[in-house]
Formats: C-alpha cells, structure tokens, sequence
C-alpha cells in the first residue's frame, strides 16, 4: 500500500474510532439519567449553544445532561451539555502529551513533593517495587514495610476510576498475612500500583460516613491567564469504602463553606441527607477556604499548562490538608456543573479563544 493509501486508511480508522467513542458515551449519558424526566430542548435553545460553543460539536441527539441541567436551574446555554463535549474540551486545554505521565499516582509525590498528598509506603513502577524514596525493593523488605504500619490502602497507579482496584487493608483482619499473602496482594493488582498510609480525616467529615474517605472535589480551570473553580463535597453510601460517584452523595458547595440543601447520587437523584440522617445543609466543610486557595496555588504553580484539574482534598484530624489525587485526565465536569452551576462562564472567553472561535455568544 502506497504512503497515500495508508494515510487515508489511518483517517478512516480515527474516525471509526471516534464515531465508536462518542456513541459510547451518548449510551452511558442515557443510562445513567434514564430515571429522570428530562425536559426536552427547544429549537431555539439548541440554536443558542451550538452559538455559544462553536468550536464543539453539539448533536441534538447527545444532549442529556443540557436537559438536566434545564430542569434544574433553568436553560443556561452555558452548560456543557454531554460528556462528549466535555471529553473535547478537555482533548483540547489539557492535551495528552502534557498529562499522561503525570497521571502516575504512583509518582505524583515524586514529582510533586511540595503538595501534600498521603505518605507513600511502597509503590509499584513498570513491574519494579520501590520503597518512598524510590530505593528497590524485595517482596520482604515491602512486607516488613508494611508489617510496621499495620493498615495500608493499595491502588491502581493509572485508571482507578469509580474506586476500581482501591483496597483498604488492616493486617490484623488478615490472619493469612504474610510475605506470601502479599504476593498474592499485588498479583492482584494486575499493573502497577501504591500503597499509601490511610487517612484519618476530620471527625466534623468522617461522621458523615465513617467507612469511607469523604473527601472534597475542587475543580480548578485555569484558562489564558483567567483562573475559576467548583468545588462539591462527596459522600460515601453507607457502608461504601471510597466517594466515587457511584457509591456516594455530591453536594454542592456555598461560598461560606456549608453544604446546600440538595445533594445528588450518581443518577442525578436528588437527595437532603447523608444515610445516617444528616442534613446536608446543616454540614460546614471544615478547612473550605483553605482547600480553594491550595488548589489555585498548586494548579498556577505545578499544572500551568493543564487547562482542568480535579483535586480530591481532605482535613486530617489534625487540621492539616491532605490532596489525595489530582485527577487530569478525568477531572470530571458533569457532576461539577450539576452542584455547582455553569461555572465555565468565568473562562467562556478564553475557551473561546483557545479554539480559534471568533463567533462565540459572548
């Protein structure tokens, strides 16, 4: 096959595989709203976004989440309106080649080491274990490691989405326990992995859910110089050992730290209280003002040319933060929007602008 012929078939793959995605994520935006009674779109309304995002392709069919967002506060076109657009955005401001290494979370302290994320114990790289400061390892020397902490939490270093892989392990529990026991841990964990101390997190945020780590969601955009955010605070169902959406409550967030009335699970089913009984609005995020001003601070000074983070953030019991991840290739933005409200107006101009559009409704 000539060069020619092999560019062409190139291009039609790419497209075969961006028609497979974006029908793929058209299916999930239905199914994870399908008990909700959306309202429809109107003609005009649709018109109105597709002149105030140009530069993203806007399907009549693929607007799910546009239609919740309406139901809720009313039309704004300001929205994103399905996963799809947001997965072109972020495509564009937070481009692969700047994030893909530094989404290892078995190294982000490593490179990071001025963000406070949970002590490493041992981690996991390309097949090879190492100890915090990155001195090799044997499976012993792990195991006494981990011997001497006595309760540890082992996940994926890349794709833990939803709390996928995320194990949570107090060696008393384990009678089995031993240097075998562990190989068989890691095997488990089927690619590279770290494992932290667990995180003993504020008493006003661990009633709320005592099993999980209840942490708080601020997402930072940092756009052409113009800096905005959103921020939820995540609940874990009773019972669940992580916050991810699909085991858990988002709230939203008021400027003075308290949780509004209205949180939402991961079918956009509005709840008023944690499954112990607790008003969400009767809740203050202890350290709020803190985690907004550290997440400005470490997106401006170490991700400048990351366009969107979503940094999970908690108190210990001390007072002191502690960033549990920084999520740059799935910082997510429809849960963001739904607690938050079109936050993506701040930086609307500069989106604009990334894109090369002239014609935004601005």
């Amino acid at each position: 096959m000539s060069s020619f012929g092999v560019e062409l078939a190139h291009a039609a793959l790419t497209r075969v595989r961006a028609m497979h995605e974006r029908a793929h994520w058209r299916r999930e935006d239905r199914r994870q709203l399908r008990d909700v009674a959306l309202p429809s779109l109107t003609d005009a309304e649709i018109r109105t976004l597709r002149h105030t995002w140009p530069f993203l392709r806007i399907d009549r069919s693929d607007l799910y989440w546009a239609r919740l967002y309406k139901k809720v506060y009313g039309f704004d076109p300001y929205f994103l309106g399905s996963v799809n657009q947001f997965n072109a955005l972020r495509a564009r401001i937070n481009p692969y080649r700047e994030v893909c290494s530094l989404e290892n979370k078995a190294l982000l302290d490593v490179y990071f080491p001025e963000i406070p994320f949970p002590e490493v114990y041992v981690r996991c790289v390309n097949g090879q274990l190492f100890d915090a400061n990155l001195q090799p390892l044997s499976l012993d020397n792990a195991w006494k490691i981990l011997q001497t902490h006595g309760a540890f939490v082992i996940k994926p270093a890349l794709e833990s989405m939803c709390g996928k892989g995320v194990r949570l392990i107090r060696l008393d529990k384990v009678p089995q326990a031993g240097a075998a026991w562990l190989t068989g841990v890691f095997a488990g964990a089927t690619q590279d992995f770290i494992v932290q101390e667990i995180i003993a997190q504020h008493p006003a945020v661990r009633q709320l859910n005592p099993t999980s780590l209840n942490c708080c969601r601020v997402t930072s955009v940092y756009v052409g110089g113009t800096y905005t955010c959103a921020a939820l605070q995540k609940i874990g169902k009773a019972g669940s050992q992580v916050d991810n959406w699909n085991s858990s409550y988002f709230i939203g967030i008021q400027p003075d730290g308290r949780l509004k009335d209205t949180g939402w699970d991961d079918h956009a089913q509005p709840f008023s209280a944690t499954d112990g009984g607790t008003p969400f609005a009767s809740v203050i995020v202890p350290g709020y003002s803190s985690m907004l001003a550290a997440a400005e601070s470490f997106h401006k000074r170490f991700l400048p040319q990351c366009g969107i983070v979503g940094w999970d953030m908690v108190l210990d019991t001390d007072g002191h933060l502690k960033v549990i991840e920084a999520n740059l290739t799935v910082p997510g933005l429809p849960s963001e929007q739904l607690c938050s409200g079109p936050f993506l107006k701040d930086v609307h101009a500069e989106l604009c602008h990334v894109f090369g559009s002239q014609d935004c409704n601005l």
